[in-house]
């Protein structure tokens, strides 16, 4: 086998060029992807927590209008049991 001669070298060397130039874009991509991906985990933990003090919120509203209708019953079979008393 003999030496390649200069002219094979430099389209060796251009072969190489064009394929660090295509890993260079792949690892921008894969860089670009990462920001991305870290973007994408910082909104789904807000929404997560967002969510949370959603649940936490509509339990105290279960609970305020659980409050309330037992007052409204409690008030209105008061109040029929004076408009009764009254009446009869």
């Amino acid at each position: 086998m003999s030496e390649p001669t200069t002219r094979e070298l430099y389209e060796i060397i251009n072969e190489m060029r064009v394929d660090i130039g295509v890993m260079n874009t792949k690892m921008d991509f894969v860089m670009d992807s990462k920001k991305t991906a870290e973007r994408a985990e910082q909104k789904a933990d807000k929404a997560l927590l967002l969510a949370e003090d959603n649940a936490d919120s509509s339990d105290a509203i279960k609970k305020t209008a659980m409050w309330a209708i037992g007052l409204t019953i409690t008030a209105l079979i008061s109040l029929a049991a004076i408009i009764v008393s009254v009446a009869f």
